[in-house]
């Protein structure tokens, strides 16, 4: 390791640890043995885990008690993991309704992290996150980034939003160090919803002249980014590794990305409530669930014979505001999951994004929303595209159109789109002059009105 990273690593790292009151390094090194367990200490952590957590929530947490009552439930009926399932899911608008009846009462609220969603499946809500789920989430954090092969204590470039904009409290002293931070580690920050030709300039000056070789951010911005390093001739000589999160990665982002960039893409699975869910590790081969940190259901659990189920996600460490049985609104594939790393956490094959990332049949039958990039890679009159499903027998398609824009692009789109929606799918291009982006920078390919049924 460079004495530099080397110094970062002992000093700035335990630092911010300090100003965050979490110990996420000391939760890293743990991991870093914990991914070799075998299976059975793996179940047998987890269940010690949620055990002491749902005994926490029936006796602090007034929804859970009530929850609790009304199953005639104690904590004593939580005899294993599968049991879990005796628990109802909560959902978002459980947690937006009541927000205040799933707060702790032994927790000062001043004390703990409030954070909110983005609003992306269309339900912003608030939460809370109590240090001890912060250090964990992160600890599990830092190990993704030691399987992408990046250093403790190295450089790296952030392009995103909101979510990965903020590195401590914003406001005051806190921001002030936050700044200071990531000056000294070389972590720069550049948000995606700004990212031009000239900011795409700036990031590849930046990483030759500090010879940054990690880049992270929303796949979307990176696939900007990629793409105005083939039109500018921009050579990121010094990048090896990108590491995606927050939105979903379409296999030609991935193509492109990696291509453009000449680094490896390593896709990481989160969200705002939870944090880290789980990560491709140095084989890109599956994504592995950080288990010492969270409870993902897999088809066994929630009784599906399909491969494909919807997440739901037990945060085994928030004691602040337990979210037990949670549902993300992502779709989950555990279809061959395999890998070769012979780590025994539990695998998925696939994130499929969110329900509203499919596209429906006019049938009913849901097609993933990767369908649709794979269509239009190869069209050259079209800068950017948005494609909306209005409902089961209409999509509007919104698109930015260039020089090379040609009718022809258009029908044959048209009728690709319906030899697999159905030849009596409704489709509409509108011309406009930009795809809005979100409020965290996010730009989306696909939404769908329609929800999606796996059954």
């Amino acid at each position: 390791m460079p004495l530099r990273e080397s110094i970062i690593a002992k000093t700035a790292l335990p630092i911010a640890d300090r100003l965050r009151g979490t110990s996420s390094i000391e939760k890293a090194r743990f991991m870093e043995s914990s991914q070799w367990w075998n299976r059975s200490q793996i179940d047998e952590y987890r269940f010690t885990k949620l055990r002491g957590l749902v005994s926490h929530a029936y006796e602090n947490v007034p929804y859970y008690r009530r929850i609790f009552k009304e199953r005639g439930l104690e904590p004593s009926n939580i005899k294993n993991l599968e049991d879990i399932s005796k628990l109802p899911i909560l959902s978002k608008r459980d947690v937006r309704n009541c927000k205040t009846e799933l707060l702790a009462s032994s927790f000062d609220k001043s004390k703990i992290r409030t954070g909110r969603t983005g609003g992306s499946t269309g339900e912003p809500i608030q939460f809370y996150n109590d240090t001890n789920s912060l250090s964990w989430a992160w600890g599990a954090m830092y190990r993704y980034y030691q399987w992408t092969g990046m250093r403790f204590g190295e450089g790296r470039i952030d392009l995103g939003g909101g979510s990965l904009g903020g590195y401590l409290s914003k406001g005051g002293m806190k921001q002030a160090l936050s700044t200071i931070l990531r000056k000294v580690q070389r972590n720069p920050f550049f948000p995606s919803f700004e990212l031009d030709a000239d900011m795409a300039s700036e990031i590849c000056d930046l990483s030759k002249k500090h010879r940054i070789r990690v880049l992270r951010g929303y796949p979307s911005g990176i696939y900007l980014l990629a793409k105005y390093a083939e039109s500018m001739n921009l050579d990121f000589e010094h990048l090896k590794i990108v590491q995606t999160t927050s939105e979903l990665l379409f296999p030609q982002q991935r193509a492109t990305i990696e291509e453009n960039l000449t680094a490896d893409v390593y896709d990481q699975y989160g969200s705002a409530e939870i944090l880290s869910i789980a990560s491709q590790c140095d084989r890109k081969q599956a994504y592995h669930v950080f288990e010492e940190h969270v409870i993902v259901e897999d088809p066994s659990i929630l009784g599906k014979t399909s491969d494909r189920v919807s997440a739901i996600i037990t945060d085994l460490d928030n004691y602040a505001m337990p979210f037990i049985r949670y549902e993300l609104g992502d779709v989950l594939n555990f279809r061959d999951a395999d890998c070769s790393c012979e780590r025994n956490l539990l695998k998925i094959a696939k994130v499929e994004g969110r329900t509203h990332d499919f596209l429906t049949s006019t049938v009913g039958r849901p097609v993933p929303g990767e369908f649709i990039p794979h269509l239009f890679q190869k069209v050259v009159g079209f800068d950017h595209y948005f494609v909306h499903q209005i409902s089961t027998h209409e999509i509007e398609v919104r698109i930015v159109k260039n020089e090379n824009f040609n009718q022809n692009e258009i029908d044959i789109l048209s009728k690709q789109m319906r030899d697999v929606l159905g030849a009596d799918m409704k489709i509409v291009f509108q011309e406009v002059t930009e795809i809005e982006k979100s409020p965290t920078g996010k730009i989306f390919f696909i939404k769908s009105e329609v929800e999606p049924t796996f059954d």
